[in-house]
């Protein structure tokens, strides 16, 4: 009897709301007869201070899986978002009457301060062991995608009123402040942690991760290929920081291997086979070192964080000129 595909697929989804309001009156009313003087002085003063984090995982593997035969497929899935909101309000009122010959001062001060922050970690898979797919043309995909969003209201509102009668002395004084500040911060992760045994089959890893703040392909993870030709690809996009690799080891071994990584940090090793390297940009954007060529290729680009150790691939493409590949020497011989 033929084996059964493993499908194995995690799905998470959450949001964060941290709100904080603060409120601040100050009222002040004088109201005086005859040869008298009198001051009057009224403060208020209100804080509010809010955090909260969050961290939402699609799949979480904490042993061993092993897959056996077949195409199989595991698949985490996580989205999020947090939102940060700062309400401060202030009202500060002074009145002052003096009758007859009297002299008043009403002081009236109110101030008021809120600040809101949340953080959430969204990622798609977060191998705490190992994940070893066997044979069989397997797929491995984890996406992650958050916003975040920070808001920030704030009222402040004085009101002085002096009066007087006959040869009185009046004076209000009436002051209001109101502040708020708010931060949302998201950080997405498409696969995390852990080794990866892809076995033998033409195998595919995908990571993706899509946000507002800092969102990275693949963390600390080790790739093993294995036989077959392989693929790695990396997407990490959105409005803030975007990195494909961050610590990451990726050996292809036997086969004809592709890494469409972006860009980032980790040593690849391509094994046998004719392997190919994709990075964003054009080949201008990089600068490449190598002691001996034998050994490997040192590539760097301080604009977009790459900082990569390549050996045995044999070809280089970048997303800015697709139509161009770059074999090995190439590259060696012009940086």
């Amino acid at each position: 009897m033929q084996p059964k595909k493993d499908v194995i697929i995690g799905e998470t989804k959450g949001i964060l709301k941290v709100q904080a309001t603060s409120q601040a009156v100050a009222e002040t009313i004088l109201n005086i007869s005859g040869d008298s003087k009198g001051t009057a002085i009224s403060i208020g003063f209100a804080s509010s201070f809010s955090t909260g984090s969050l961290t939402l995982i699609g799949y979480e593997n904490q042993g061993i899986i092993e897959t056996g035969q077949q195409k199989d497929a595991l698949k985490g899935i996580a989205s999020g978002g947090a939102s940060a909101m700062a309400v401060a309000s202030a009202t500060a009122t002074a009145i002052a009457i003096a009758n007859d010959t009297a002299s008043a001062t009403a002081i009236s001060s109110a101030t008021a301060v809120a600040q809101a922050i949340a953080d959430i970690t969204v990622v798609g898979i977060n191998n705490l062991g190992k994940i070893d797919t066997g044979e069989g043309k397997d797929i491995i995909t984890g996406e992650a995608s958050a916003f975040a969003v920070a808001e920030t209201f704030t009222q402040s509102l004085a009101l002085a009123f002096a009066s007087t009668n006959n040869n009185g002395e009046a004076t209000a004084l009436a002051n209001a402040v109101a502040a708020a500040t708010a931060q949302a911060t998201a950080t997405t992760i498409g696969i995390r942690d852990g080794e990866f045994s892809l076995g033998s089959g033409d195998d595919i890893v995908n990571a993706i991760a899509t946000g507002d703040g800092v969102n990275i392909g693949i963390r600390d993870a080790v790739v093993y290929g294995g036989k077959g030709d392989d693929s790695v690809n990396v997407v990490a996009t959105g409005g803030g920081v975007n990195i494909g690799i961050q610590d990451v080891l990726i050996y292809g071994d036997q086969g004809n291997d592709t890494f469409n990584l972006q860009n980032g940090i980790g040593n690849i090793l391509g094994g046998k086979g004719e392997d190919l390297l994709v990075l964003e940009g054009h080949f201008v954007d990089y600068k490449f070192y190598s002691t001996d060529l034998k050994f490997g290729v040192h590539i760097t680009n301080t604009d977009n964080g790459t900082d990569l150790f390549i050996s045995e691939v044999e070809n280089f493409q970048f997303i800015g000129e697709p139509s161009i590949t770059y074999a090995y020497t190439n590259l060696h011989i012009i940086g």
